[in-house]
Parts: structure tokens; sequence; C-alpha cells
């Protein structure tokens, strides 16, 4: 099993974790929990006693006795004590390798992540990597996360993964794998892809929908980037044939999504 024995029970939260999620998730306070393990190290972790505990977006993060965890949260979230944390510096990849969830994710992201290792130590990256617990999207394996930002990437093989981790540590967005970012709109989402697509820098930073015009099955988006430069978006509302697991024998299935139809940069 890939979870660490010691610290998880089922369903890989420790113990008191899912009834603090949902205390959190009735104030409205939607949060994930993943467990991961440490860069280098493999997921067989036993007898631990303690744990880091990493909180994102906030970038924060505090080593605490596995028994005290949810304690510890529940400091943080609640009463914002913010004693013996730190600043998280740097870049943080995840990927998930949990091939208890799902196969694709166990198969393809154990292959993959000594790959993100090797990369990261030979050209020096400034990115920490860390392998982790189910992020979602298995069909789309292997798939990881980077904080801060909280960019979410896919289908991420070995001849694609050396020029991820250069735009990650660049602070950029890397187009062929992005899925999405965390916390914001499709449309957000949407515009952020095209602007990474266009091979601008901006991508990676703030950008702001300006105005939108909603036809139904067809929006146009007036999009300004960091530099004050202007894009007008145009998106479509298309059926198209989406894989349905992470093989490549198996057929795909319908999906309905915005996709960008049009660009033009003003």
């Amino acid at each position: 099993k890939w979870h660490p024995k010691s610290v998880l029970q089922s369903e890989g939260m420790p113990s008191g974790a899912a009834v603090f999620l949902g205390q959190q998730l009735a104030l409205g306070r939607k949060i994930g929990f993943k467990v991961f393990v440490d860069e280098g190290k493999d997921g067989e972790v036993e007898n631990m006693e303690n744990v880091v505990v990493k909180i994102f977006p906030e970038m924060m993060e505090k080593k605490v006795a596995v028994t005290e965890l949810v304690r510890e949260l529940e400091n943080f979230f609640d009463d914002h004590e913010r004693d013996g944390w730190r600043l998280i510096v740097g870049h943080q990849f995840f990927l998930c390798v949990d091939g208890e969830h799902d196969q694709c994710c166990g198969t393809y992201g154990t292959i993959l992540y000594p790959q993100l290792i090797d990369c990261v130590q030979k050209n020096n990256l400034s990115i920490k990597v860390f392998c982790c617990s189910h992020l979602g999207g298995h069909k789309y394996a292997p798939t990881g996360i980077v904080f801060p930002g909280g960019d979410m990437y896919g289908r991420i093989d070995s001849s694609a993964h050396n020029a991820l981790l250069e735009c990650v540590a660049t602070g950029k967005i890397f187009a062929p794998c992005y899925r999405g970012t965390a916390g914001l709109s499709i449309e957000e989402q949407v515009a952020r892809y095209a602007v990474a697509a266009q091979g601008i820098v901006e991508a990676s930073q703030d950008i702001r929908i300006d105005t939108m015009d909603d036809k139904g099955s067809t929006k146009s988006m007036v999009v300004t980037l960091c530099s004050d430069k202007k894009m007008i978006l145009t998106l479509q509302n298309k059926i198209f044939i989406g894989p349905q697991s992470c093989k490549k024998s198996d057929r795909g299935e319908q999906r309905e999504r915005w996709l960008v139809d049009a660009v033009e940069i003003v």
C-alpha cells in the first residue's frame, strides 16, 4: 500500500481529519487534504510520529506530531494562530503516484517520479518534487499540481517533463500539459491556457477578464495581461471525444467543454 501506514487510516485520512474537513465545509471553507512523501523517498514510510503540514495557497508549513495534526489545523484556520509556521519558498511540485486509488496514477506516476527528481538535480532547478495521494483526473495520468499558483498538469510523459520543469522553475505555464488552475473560473483557466499557448510570459501571472459577451454557445472575452497588453478570445462550447481512461486502447467518451476558437492580440 502506498500510503504511510502509521499516519493514515481509512480513505487516506489521518485520525479526526474527516470530521475537521466536514466542519470547515459547513463554514464555507472547501479544503482538500492530500498526503505526500518527501523528495527522494519512496512511499513505504513506517513508524512516523511527526509530519510536515503544508498549507496552500498560503504557502505555510510546520512540522507537527501526528497526534496533534487536527488541533494544529484548527488553530491555523479557526484561531489564525501562526506560531511555529514558516513561509514556503520556491516551487513545490506534487505528483500523484496513488496506485491504491487508481492503477493509472500508480503505474505512470511511479515511473515519472524518479525522472522528475533526476531532471531537477541535473539542471539545478529550484523545485521540490513530492509524490502524493490522489489528485483527481486519473484518466490524464500522470497528473501533478504546482504551488504557488495551483497550476495542474496531466499526460506528463518522458518527452515533456524537461520542458515542463523548466517552465515551472521560471514561473511559466507549460501549455501542452496544462489542465487548469485551482481556484479560477472556467473562463479564467481557458484564458490562461490561450495566453500560454501563444508563448506569452504573463500566462503565469494574473490575467484580468475585462469584458465578456456570452451568446450561449459562444463567448467573447477581452483579457488584460500584466504588461497591459490585451487579447480578444473567442470561445466555443464544443462536444468532442475525450479520454475515458489512461489506456490508449480504451474508447473515448463524449465531453462538453469551452475551447479557444480564435485569439487576437491588440
